[in-house]
């Protein structure tokens, strides 16, 4: 693997590869120091399932086409490509799929002595069922290829088992090569991205994926009809010695995942592992520095991320996530900033009803602060110093404000984030703000009141201020502080329902039907709340397609309303491909989603749900 793109390779496995481990199951088969792992317990259940999902059903809708045919070329092309430099006769070659459980995982090494990057090794274990014998006679043709093109064949026992390689020598995959065989490479993968149609970005990293997909090596085993297959023979032998006899180096005996295992799904369509710790073993052994400057912020305290993921339509979920990140125990500044303390999930009356996006996080920006300068002064004390230096700020009269304490301390949590649609979705009916608690409604005013004379307009509403600014390029935005809340930014409009809404209870986005749907598969206490309910997003896209006095063709200048910038992100909401008259006909399948984040004695609980959203009448 090309050094420079081990990393990319890798977050592009766990990007194109879906994510409780299984007593039994594919987490027998990876080892315990696996940097990466993701399992599917069974492949044919979990396609039934999947296809049984709003989700699937969608892509699946002609209403889509615009969207779905595009996707489906790209794979199709790839699939063409990949066949070409497997010299098979036919892409149908390639139409085989594993059946039963599936692991895929990553180990590492440190870096080889003339390269920079560490070692990442893939490999695959899979069950492949009716389609054992087709993925056989593909590996043969492969190889049979290879040695066409050079490579050497090397072969080894172990448990009775012969584990196959074939290897082209660098010499004569990359130095030896013609001219006229690289251009002809090249002229491929040209070709096949330009079919692709995609975005330069989106171009770039597919380039990247498939040339690191060299072709030039590949190594496998048959073990009990499993099908054992990876770019290094050390580690396919390691994997067929795992599974012939009762070993204990077996990601599902790890220490740490037994650990997370009350917290996921035992019997979950998918699991998935992030290594942490040995990926910050790997690190160290590449950037010693670097490895320093992560163990100050406090990262070696860090546990595996271990998450399951169930699809369960017939219980109307569509997705099911459940994770968990041990965390060590008074382990310094990292741990103090995630390790906030649970709150009710369920979000407060200043949360309107037509929420359509709510954000909120039980911070305490006094500890944040002070964490952060422990940070910084253990990496670079000067920095620390200057940190300091600029969080004082004197006033042309002489006073003299002090950041840290005249204001962060001054604020507690939860902060939040709101934004709300409601029809007919114009620009009066679009509005957002941001809020946060705080100790004292006189120090935030005394900061406010700190700006230069002119650039700030306030006015009285409810005991609250409400403040506006002619210098604002975007008209419609102000500040509120009320008695218990600092609003450093919003509409005015969802500031003075924020001011109307303070104190009050039973009412706003805890009594939506869509949310409280969702809420019932979520710890009632948490740190971190996201919901989305896309129903609201594309109600909303809808309205304003149609009436479209806006659209990303001829998006608003600058000095527009804050409504109509908001009524701009709507329209980004990944449906602007689809024709408008086809919106309609794919609000059946849109989804309300929740996910939490909860403190736990031993860490950080994941918990995210993904359910039909409730149907309102058009």
């Amino acid at each position: 693997m090309k050094p420079k793109h081990w990393f990319l390779s890798t977050l592009l496995v766990l990007l194109l590869v879906p994510n409780g481990f299984a007593a039994g199951g594919p987490s027998e088969w990876a080892p315990k120091d696996a940097l990466i792992y993701c399992g599917i317990v069974n492949c044919d259940e979990t396609w039934s399932s999947l296809q049984n999902t709003m989700s699937y059903k969608l892509f699946k809708d002609p209403a889509v086409k615009d969207i779905a045919d595009p996707m489906s070329k790209v794979f199709e092309n790839v699939k063409k490509y990949v066949a070409k430099k497997m010299d098979l006769d036919s892409v149908k070659e390639l139409e085989i799929a594993p059946h039963g459980g599936v692991a895929l995982f990553a180990v590492g090494a440190p870096p080889k002595a003339d390269e920079d990057a560490p070692q990442i090794h893939f490999t695959a274990v899979m069950e492949m069922g009716p389609d054992h014998e087709k993925s056989v006679a593909l590996l043969k043709k492969i190889a049979k290829s290879l040695q066409k093109k050079g490579a050497r064949k090397e072969s080894k026992k172990i448990a009775g088992t012969e584990v196959l390689t074939f290897k082209i020598p660098e010499s004569t995959a990359d130095d030896e090569a013609t001219p006229n065989e690289t251009d002809r490479r090249d002229e491929d993968l040209e070709t096949l991205l330009e079919d692709m149609d995609l975005d330069p970005a989106t171009q770039i990293m597919v380039a990247q994926f498939i040339d690191n997909a060299s072709f030039t090596k590949i190594s496998y085993a048959i073990y009990e009809k499993k099908l054992i297959l990876g770019d290094d023979a050390d580690v396919v032998i390691g994997t067929v010695r795992r599974l012939s006899q009762k070993s204990e180096d077996r990601l599902a005996n790890d220490r740490a995942v037994k650990t997370t295992r009350k917290y996921c799904a035992r019997n979950a369509n998918v699991e998935f592992l992030l290594n942490l710790p040995a990926i910050f073993e790997i690190s160290k052994s590449v950037d010693p520095e670097n490895a320093k400057e992560m163990v100050a912020v406090g990262l070696d305290a860090m546990g595996p991320v271990v998450m399951t993921i169930e699809f369960a339509p017939e219980e109307n979920i569509e997705t099911r996530m459940r994770g968990f990140v041990s965390i060590k125990a008074n382990s310094g500044s990292l741990a103090n900033i995630l390790r906030m303390q649970n709150i009710k999930t369920t979000p407060p009356p200043s949360v309107p009803n037509d929420t359509c996006t709510y954000f909120g996080i039980n911070l305490n920006p006094k500890l944040i602060l002070e964490e952060i300068l422990k940070i910084t002064e253990r990496i670079d004390p000067v920095a620390a110093a200057q940190m300091r230096a600029s969080m004082q700020i004197t006033h042309q009269d002489g006073s003299t404000l002090l950041i840290g304490k005249d204001f962060i301390d001054q604020l507690l949590g939860p902060a939040t984030f709101v934004m709300t649609a409601t029809a007919p979705y114009e620009t009066e009916q679009m509005n957002f703000f941001v809020s946060l608690q705080h100790r004292s409604q006189d120090a935030i005013r005394r900061v406010l009141g700190a700006m230069p004379p002119g650039t700030v307009l306030s006015n009285e509403m409810r005991g609250a201020t409400i403040y506006e600014s002619p210098m604002v390029p975007v008209p419609g935005l102000a500040i509120g502080v009320t008695e218990r809340a600092l609003i450093p930014l919003g509409t005015k409009k969802s500031i003075e329902a924020f001011i109307r809404s303070e104190g009050q209870a039973d009412r706003g986005l805890a009594q939506n039907p869509a949310f409280r749907a969702a809420a019932k598969h979520v710890p009632k206490e948490s740190t971190v709340v996201f919901y989305q309910d896309q129903l609201a997003w594309l109600d909303a896209e809808i309205a304003i397609r149609k009436k479209g006095d806006i659209s990303l063709d001829a998006p608003p200048m600058f000095g527009t309303p804050a409504g109509d910038m908001l009524r701009l992100m709507v329209l980004q909401n990944g449906y602007e491909k689809i024709a408008p008259e086809n919106l309609d006909a794919i609000r059946k399948y849109q989804s309300a989603s929740l996910l939490t984040v909860s403190t736990e004695p031993e860490g950080l609980r994941l918990t995210a749900v993904a359910v039909p959203s409730v149907q309102k009448g058009k």
